[in-house]
């Protein structure tokens, strides 16, 4: 992970006197615990949601004592089309009361995710006259911005060099804004973090089976790249002495495909369909690797939850929580998309840890996960904040 100074940090009793919105099509489960630090360090933070949950997750939301409000919000489907070969549906939520709801509230700061229809009303909003600070947050990286096609990057390289700061996960993110001609000065690393309150609390504790116990825990479609995985999977499971086990967690497209493959004798293959957030844990802490073949990922929570339970990542670095959490020999394995003999190459060195070996590589996986935690997201964010309103904040004392 990269590892960027937090300068300043603000003492747990100072919060900005700031009003924070920010637009998101919906708060994930596993980012409740950085968003409520972060609505504990500033004035007032208030979410406006295009949706309460992704029609696509298996969870119910989970706001607590955060202010949010549902925008009126039409639906459309879209299809991305990938160059490495693959597409997958989507939605695009078009939010019809942003600029009503931001005349109402009258924030001091504006923080939108992604460039997209909520991204162009606050950013138009603001240049007809509505005094706030932009700050966007690209979810995204150089792989993954393949699939949006010529005017959606037409329209962040106009935006994006607009606002007062862009956030980004990583180094694959901070790369792909500066083609769109942001500033390194405009640019804060936010990387997603570990969901503490419910993963890493526990310690490791591993069972002296001789069976290497694999999970995976996502989408069963083609961007996940879970076929060709399972395939080679298979091919080095045959070659190799040891027992494997591989539970995988989830639904989609390729489920039917996965579940017909024939398995050699020394491998166990079960499948479970999609499970509860709050289930993770235990799933994790019955598994000794984690695997995470996915093509194209603009992070993947996944990764952090498993490394914060102890397991060792194999992964493709077109995720980007593979390319900046798993360091090779020391947490984990990885490979690049689309190249098989990566893929063997790790597996092989996979196949042939010892138990004990796993353990350590399991301990060091968790100290990564916990150090890239909601703690360092929110303070990210907060000096992201302090940098954009430092004017602001010079005429205003800390609450």
């Amino acid at each position: 992970m990269t590892q960027e100074p937090v300068t300043s940090p603000l003492p747990d009793r100072e919060r900005l006197p700031l009003h924070i919105v920010m637009l998101l099509n919906y708060i994930p489960l596993h980012f409740m615990s950085a968003m409520n630090l972060l609505a504990a360090r500033v004035e007032r933070l208030t979410f406006l949601l295009s949706v309460s949950m992704e029609s696509s997750r298996d969870w119910n939301p989970e706001f607590g004592a955060l202010e949010v409000h549902v925008q009126k919000s039409v639906s459309l489907p879209i299809k991305h089309q990938h160059p490495f070969g693959f597409d997958y549906p989507s939605r695009l939520l078009i939010p019809v009361s942003t600029w009503n709801d931001l005349r109402h509230l009258r924030p001091d700061v504006v923080v939108s995710l992604e460039v997209g229809p909520r991204t162009l009303q606050a950013f138009f909003l603001r240049w007809l006259g509505l005094r706030y600070k932009l700050v966007v947050q690209v979810r995204e990286s150089e792989i993954t911005a393949m699939s949006r096609g010529k005017l959606r990057i037409m329209l962040r390289k106009f935006i994006l060099p607009r606002v007062d700061q862009v956030l980004v996960n990583g180094e694959s993110g901070r790369r792909h804004v500066r083609y769109c001609g942001v500033k390194d000065e405009n640019i804060t690393i936010v990387p997603s973090g570990t969901d503490t309150v419910n993963f890493g609390r526990n310690l490791i504790t591993k069972s002296d089976s001789t069976e290497l116990k694999l999970l995976y825990v996502g989408a069963l479609i083609p961007l996940k790249g879970i076929m060709p995985f399972a395939k080679i999977l298979r091919e080095e499971a045959a070659r190799s002495k040891r027992r494997i086990r591989w539970q995988v967690i989830g639904r989609g497209t390729d489920e039917d495909e996965l579940k017909s493959m024939e398995w050699p004798p020394n491998f166990t293959f079960e499948m479970g369909g999609a499970c509860g957030y709050h289930e993770l844990p235990r799933i994790y802490a019955e598994h000794d690797v984690f695997v995470m073949p996915s093509l194209a990922d603009e992070w993947g929570m996944v990764v952090n939850e498993a490394m914060a339970s102890g397991l060792p990542v194999l992964g493709c670095t077109g995720t980007q929580a593979v390319e900046e959490l798993v360091n090779p020999g020391e947490n984990g394995w990885i490979y690049q998309p689309g190249d098989e003999a990566g893929l063997r190459r790790a597996l092989r060195e996979m196949l042939g840890t010892e138990p004990a070996a796993l353990l350590a590589m399991g301990h060091a996986a968790r100290d990564v996960a916990l150090e890239c935690s909601d703690h360092l997201a929110a303070e990210r964010i907060l000096e992201a904040l302090r940098k954009t309103t430092a004017p602001l904040q010079s005429a205003l004392p800390f609450s």
